[in-house]
């Protein structure tokens, strides 16, 4: 879903792009006239795509495959996905301070691009337990949807065009990447993705946390674990 479809969506778009961990080519020249990597930012890569965005550079997506392994267990995945929210959250405040600069340096498309890419992913993780809660005390309110005075009718088509675009926005590209990449056995898992966004947002709130109590601290994410690692191999031999 990352990297075959919205990553590589917004390279085709000329959107800008949050760059991933791994497999990320420079030209050394342009690396140093944009100041290199934030040192004191944990998503370092995420932070420098912006960074180029706003410098003007383009971003492009090689039609290659970098085999990575995963965190395969849920407390080195929660360490992971904490430190990424965290990093985020860094980005975030970071160019925040000039919004008036970052959007005249991107442009208009590009600048919402970016913020719903990044201040949409933090709200969509810390709103989503909130938002769960609401849709359920209405259904338990015993009115339909649709009913009620103005203000509900309108909060009734505020969560259900969020639900919609929500649900849409998390399970289409899943759905794509798994088709393109011709991994059928795996669809059935995208009904949990509803359990996997709470879990996210579950790692969100720790981030918040880390933010303020220990911003630069570093949860390695650990590897070696999976079954076809080669750093466990390597190890056993």
């Amino acid at each position: 879903a990352l990297f075959d479809v919205i990553k590589a969506g917004n390279a085709r778009m000329g959107l800008p792009i949050p760059l991933g961990g791994t497999s990320n080519h420079f030209r050394t020249r342009s690396l140093r006239e944009l100041g290199l990597w934030d040192a004191w930012n944990v998503t370092e890569d995420a932070d420098l795509g912006f960074r180029l965005a706003m410098a003007g550079y383009q971003v492009d997506d090689l039609a290659s495959t970098t085999d990575e392994e995963a965190p395969n267990r849920f407390v080195p995945w929660l360490h992971q996905r904490r430190r990424w929210l965290k990093g985020w959250m860094q980005t975030i405040v970071s160019h925040s301070r000039a919004p008036v600069n970052a959007w005249q340096a991107m442009g208009t498309v590009n600048f919402l691009a970016a913020v719903s890419m990044s201040a949409g992913v933090v709200a969509g993780a810390l709103g989503a337990p909130f938002f769960h809660l609401l849709v359920l005390m209405r259904l338990l309110s015993g009115e339909p949807f649709g009913g009620g005075d103005l203000l509900t009718r309108t909060a009734d088509a505020v969560i259900i065009v969020l639900g919609v675009a929500g649900l849409g926005a998390m399970v289409m590209p899943a759905v794509i990447g798994l088709v393109r990449r011709k991994l059928y056995r795996l669809l059935p898992w995208i009904l949990l993705l509803p359990v996997y966004q709470m879990l996210v947002s579950y790692a969100a709130w720790l981030a918040v946390y880390d933010l303020i109590v220990s911003p630069h601290s570093w949860n390695k994410t650990m590897h070696g674990l999976a079954l076809t690692s080669r750093s466990r191999n390597v190890q056993k031999q």
